[in-house]
């Protein structure tokens, strides 16, 4: 589906330039990253100011990904360049390549300004494929610090952002004896985990109980467990614990520990509402 038309409602002139930024301008950094489930190429582009590092205003601008191959949880984050402008092709560092959807005139779909009123980033929805509202900047909000502290996330504003980052993980695992796709645990601790450590989140795991047995039928050992898992905001030290229950079945001494994976997925795919699937 092709990107609609960008626009801007109630911008500043500093806006309307920046939104016109171009793909192949040098000071910018591409990189992938999902926006509402879809694999896109992320260009962030420093405004020139003469000032330089975190604080430093600029553009972030989202351009959707036509027909990506690679599952969004295990490449996002991964940095690309633009090799063809004219076409709109980016490729990795492993040399993957990467097409917008409109080619060299694609047009962002989102798009977030830096600086903005209290400091808080401006999240301007450039282009619509659902019909959802769309949000405006305020020009009455008075002056603006053009070097404002980036904005802190409390722990729950940081829930949020893990799940609109990600939204989706694509069951890559096949039980072969019962003919079902699952959620691998490494892809789901791997694509949350990245973002809580960005997020500067940690999760500190605990048994709060477990039992085994033995049934009669099978030589199978069976291990009941409850796990804890507290997220820790290593900047506040606030916390959320999350708590889930998880069984394995093992012949040997994995029971355990297959209860604490399975424990470990569901507190992931349900603390974030990640929806799961076998489409790519």
């Amino acid at each position: 589906m092709l990107a609609e038309r960008s626009y801007l409602t109630h911008g500043s002139k500093e806006v309307q330039k920046a939104m016109k930024t171009k793909l192949k301008q040098p000071k910018a950094q591409s990189r992938l990253d999902v926006r509402d489930g879809a694999l896109c190429v992320l260009v962030e582009t420093p405004f020139d100011t003469g000032r330089s590092g975190a604080a430093a205003p600029g553009m972030r601008q989202w351009y959707r990904l036509a027909e990506p191959d690679a599952d969004p949880a295990l490449v996002a984050g991964r940095p690309v360049r633009s090799v063809d402008p004219v076409e709109g092709l980016f490729v990795d560092e492993e040399g993957n390549s990467y097409r917008l959807v409109g080619g060299g005139k694609a047009t962002p779909e989102y798009a977030e300004v830096i600086p903005v009123e209290n400091g808080r980033a401006a999240q301007l929805k450039v282009a619509s494929v659902n019909g959802r509202s769309r949000r405006k900047i305020d020009e009455k909000a008075g002056p603006v610090d053009p070097f404002p502290e980036p904005p802190e996330l409390n722990l729950r504003e940081k829930f949020a952002e893990v799940r609109r980052r990600l939204g989706y993980i694509r069951k890559r695992g096949h039980n072969e004896r019962h003919n079902y796709s699952y959620v691998m645990a490494a892809d789901l601790a791997g694509a949350v985990g990245d973002i809580l450590a960005e997020l500067g989140v940690v999760v500190i795991p605990q048994l709060q109980s477990i039992s085994t047995e033995t049934p009669r039928s099978s030589n199978e050992r069976i291990a009941r467990i409850v796990m804890n898992y507290r997220f820790v905001d290593a900047r506040s030290g606030e916390e959320l614990t999350v708590r889930v229950a998880g069984e394995g079945a093992d012949t040997s001494d994995k029971a355990p520990y297959k209860a604490m994976t399975g424990a470990l997925k569901y507190a992931l795919l349900q603390s974030f509402l990640l929806a799961s699937g076998d489409d790519p």
